[in-house]
Order: structure tokens, then C-alpha cells, then sequence
């Protein structure tokens, strides 16, 4: 079973991460849950969104963020979807959308 991330950069790209919910504590749950919704430059209180930004971050990318952030650094990164087709044989049990406004 997995949750499924939408993570929008506006009005550039849509990324879906397919996250294994045995990967997610409840402080990243509830940080997707105050998130959700909320789009970083277009929202106020986008302290979560922030958190995700940085835990899609690849991990070989300089860390350019705050420290309070780097806690969360490339946590799910490695579970950005392919763009190659449709998402077949998954059972998604959570959905979120969040991102930025660029």
C-alpha cells in the first residue's frame, strides 16, 4: 500500500511520488496532512510544504535550504515516479497535493 504525492511546480511540471506508507512516520504524515492543499509562494503558513520540498529533494543536490530542513533532505526522493505510463497495480490508500507557484 502506498500514498500518492502530487507536488505541482506551477505552471511548469507535475511530479508524483509513490511513497510505501511503511516509509512514512507519523510526523511525515502529518506534515503531508497540513500540506496538502497549500502551494509554497501562493499560500500562507507553507511551513510543511517546505519540509516536502526539501524530502523530494534528490540527495545529490547541494543542500541550498536552511537547517531546520535538513532533518527531511532526500527522504523521498527515490520515490518520484517514472513518466513512462500510467501507475498500474498499486493500491493507493492516501492522496496529497502540494508545490510550488514558481
Amino acid at each position: 500500500m502506498i500514498t500518492l504525492v502530487i507536488w505541482e511546480q506551477i505552471p511548469e511540471t507535475t511530479d508524483l511520488f509513490l511513497i510505501p506508507n511503511s516509509e512514512i512516520d507519523d510526523e511525515m504524515r502529518g506534515i503531508m496532512q497540513r500540506a496538502h492543499g497549500k502551494l509554497i509562494n501562493a499560500d500562507e503558513d507553507v511551513e510543511d510544504a517546505l519540509k516536502l520540498n526539501a524530502a523530494f529533494s534528490p540527495k545529490n543536490e547541494k543542500y541550498p535550504v536552511d537547517d531546520e530542513y535538513l532533518p527531511y533532505w532526500g527522504r523521498f526522493a527515490q520515490y518520484r515516479a517514472e513518466e513512462n505510463g500510467p501507475i498500474q497495480n498499486t493500491h493507493v490508500t492516501h492522496i496529497y497535493m502540494s508545490g510550488w507557484v514558481l
